[in-house]
């Protein structure tokens, strides 16, 4: 059998609902026969897995099944990855789907290419109605489409947001099985923890993912995100310490990728914090902080935000007046409509 052009990794959890529309999408394109789409069954508890099998069984050299105890959703990377044998990789998860056209585009130009790593623009489609919303370009003007570029010479223009990317095979596996497990917010790691194999890209300009937004229960959700904090900065303090140990054999331009997206980490575990109980988040931001700025000074730094700007203004209090200024400045930054600080 020839080899396959790109695996599809289709993270499923009790998804019985909506894991037909997901492999329909990829069964009504004209390349279907060009993918290895490998369902992983994250120990779903409803019919998920006898779904996934009834499609494994119509569509044995396409659709595989891997059916395994409850590890989250980076433990389905990892299953996916050690299986995968198609040129490219993808995952797609299994609430959301791909777009035909995009995709068969996407399969003709992976038949030409050998680019390490292939981005597109991805589409939001609102979860309540099913309708497109809007199309996410995960690259600046900078960017020339169509042309493969060194990573070096790219690196500042492009975004690493999963649901852009398109990796060889090779350079996952290379990766290794690495993703933390029984944890949100792994996505980080898929995108960054390759990219000291990645040599070669390319940007094309039109969407594949369609993207399911604005789920009460989504992982970015402000009050999921709230609730989930801790495995938040698990993710993040595994990064971090990752970015410390690597950074000295890592090729300039992908050292200051992995640092300024770890920049905006660290910002985002602070605004997740300000949004809990003010009682509570004292004592947590101040021993956050405490730890970023031993476990990582570059870090620490920040982008230059708006939180960042607040975080910096309570390090000089120690965090003393973390409630009265927390207040003041919520209520500020609502007045000029900038909700998404907090």
């Amino acid at each position: 059998m020839d080899k396959k052009t790109l695996t599809i990794s289709v993270a499923a959890y009790n998804v019985e609902d909506c894991l037909g529309r997901c492999l329909d999408a990829f069964i009504d394109t004209d390349v279907f026969n060009d993918l290895e789409i490998i369902v992983v069954n994250d120990g779903s508890k409803d019919s998920t897995a006898s779904l996934a099998a009834s499609y494994a069984e119509k569509y044995p050299d396409v659709i595989r099944l891997i059916d395994k105890e409850n590890g989250g959703h980076g433990s389905t990377i990892n299953a996916s990855i050690k299986a995968a044998s198609a040129a490219y990789y993808k995952v797609v998860d299994a609430d959301d789907w791909v777009d035909k056209e995009g995709l068969e585009r996407l399969i003709s130009f992976l038949k030409k290419t050998d680019a390490d790593l292939v981005i597109n623009p991805y589409r939001y489609i609102d979860a309540a109605s099913l309708a497109p919303r809007s199309v996410r370009t995960p690259f600046n003007e900078n960017i020339r489409c169509g042309m493969v570029m060194e990573w070096k010479d790219a690196a500042d223009d492009v975004y690493m947001e999963m649901h852009a990317l398109t990796y060889k095979t090779g350079v996952v596996k290379s990766m290794g099985p690495v993703i933390d497990e029984k944890c949100f917010y792994v996505d980080i790691e898929y995108a960054l923890l390759s990219l000291e194999h990645v040599k070669t890209l390319v940007c094309l300009d039109w969407p594949v993912y369609q993207y399911l937004v604005g789920s009460s229960e989504q992982s970015v959700n402000s009050d999921v995100m709230v609730r989930r904090r801790a495995q938040h900065l698990r993710v993040f303090e595994r990064l971090a310490c990752y970015y410390e140990e690597s950074k000295d054999r890592l090729e300039d331009k992908t050292r200051m990728v992995i640092l300024s997206r770890l920049r905006y980490m660290a910002m985002s575990h602070y605004k997740i914090i300000f949004r809990t109980e003010t009682a509570r988040a004292k004592k947590e931001i101040a021993e956050f902080d405490s730890w970023l700025k031993a476990a990582s000074p570059e870090i620490y730094e920040g982008p230059n935000e708006s939180a960042m700007k607040a975080v910096r203004v309570l390090r000089k209090t120690r965090f003393r007046l973390y409630g009265p200024f927390i207040a003041a400045m919520k209520t500020r930054w609502k007045m000029k409509g900038q909700s998404d600080i907090i």
